[in-house]
């Protein structure tokens, strides 16, 4: 899986999913999980929680806690009465916190990694994605999460794929209707700043792969170089419905040399029941 190195660093190994849930995976001893999932749809949030927690419904023995951040407190107490409501939830153990409006999901996952990823193996991000300015990627988040956690199966097949210590980053294989969005477009500048910082640079032509719609599975070891800038929720754009060109948009565009920078390795995965919705070409863009 570790693969060889394109232009500009980017390890092209990126492009090749893996097809899961792996045959042949019978573990017996499960890593620790730290969830951090941003709850701002709560439609979305409550579907989300009840298959976390359903992970579990037949066997506590994934070692699970949920860190869940939303935009208000009134969103806090709706979230807290949708946990009370399933038993499920219990072992789960979570807490609720408000975070500013500002950089979508991606400013509370820093603040969240930063003040609860101790002593968990793995993390897992989430988010409540919905794509409202274009209605064919309406199933885009509901793809994302099931590559991801979407059955106890696929969350082992990862938990394999993270056996090994290099494993860094596991996301999903790029969603179909997404091709036009795989470039750094007005998203460069602020990369090549980000990178800059990590000594990795790139040109408005490097290869571009990264994590399409920011969920997947990492180790606090592989994110540390990004946690170690200290970027805070100040440093974000104020929430304007933008769609591209925001600092979020950018560290999304990153996140796989900020991975490699930690001497780690991504690994695309899709779910084998999903493969029709999944964009078949290349992946890698000028």
């Amino acid at each position: 899986m570790d693969g060889s190195t394109g232009a500009g660093g980017l390890s092209l190994t990126a492009g090749s999913a893996l097809i899961l849930p792996l045959e042949g995976i019978h573990l017996t001893d499960y890593p620790s999980v730290l969830v951090i999932l941003h709850a701002y749809h709560l439609d979305v949030a409550e579907r989300m929680i009840f298959r976390l927690a359903s992970l579990n419904a037949y066997k506590s023995d994934i070692p699970m806690r949920l860190v869940i951040t939303t935009d208000t407190e009134s969103k806090v107490g709706k979230i807290e009465r949708m946990t009370a409501r399933w038993p499920q939830c219990a072992p789960m153990g979570h807490v609720v916190e408000v975070h500013p409006n500002r950089g979508r999901n991606v400013a509370p996952f820093l603040a969240a990694c930063r003040a609860h990823a101790r002593a968990e193996d793995l993390i897992l991000h989430l988010h409540t994605k919905k794509s409202p300015h274009a209605p064919e990627l309406a199933g885009w988040g509901e793809y994302l999460f099931d590559c991801l956690a979407g059955s106890r199966d696929v969350v082992e097949s990862v938990m394999a794929i993270m056996k090994d210590p290099k494993a860094g980053l596991i996301y999903p294989a790029h969603y179909r209707g997404i091709a036009n969005i795989i470039i750094w477009g007005p998203n460069f500048a602020a990369a090549r700043d980000v990178l800059r910082s990590l000594n990795v640079q790139i040109t408005p032509s490097t290869p571009l792969e990264f994590p399409a719609g920011m969920m997947f599975w990492t180790r606090l070891a592989a994110l540390q170089p990004l946690l170690d800038m200290h970027i805070s929720h100040e440093d974000f754009e104020p929430e304007a419905g933008q769609t591209d060109g925001t600092l979020a948009h950018a560290l999304e565009r990153t996140m796989i040399y900020i991975v490699e920078a930690s001497q780690h390795f991504a690994q695309p995965v899709l779910l084998s029941a999903r493969t029709n919705d999944c964009w078949t070409e290349s992946g890698h863009h000028d």
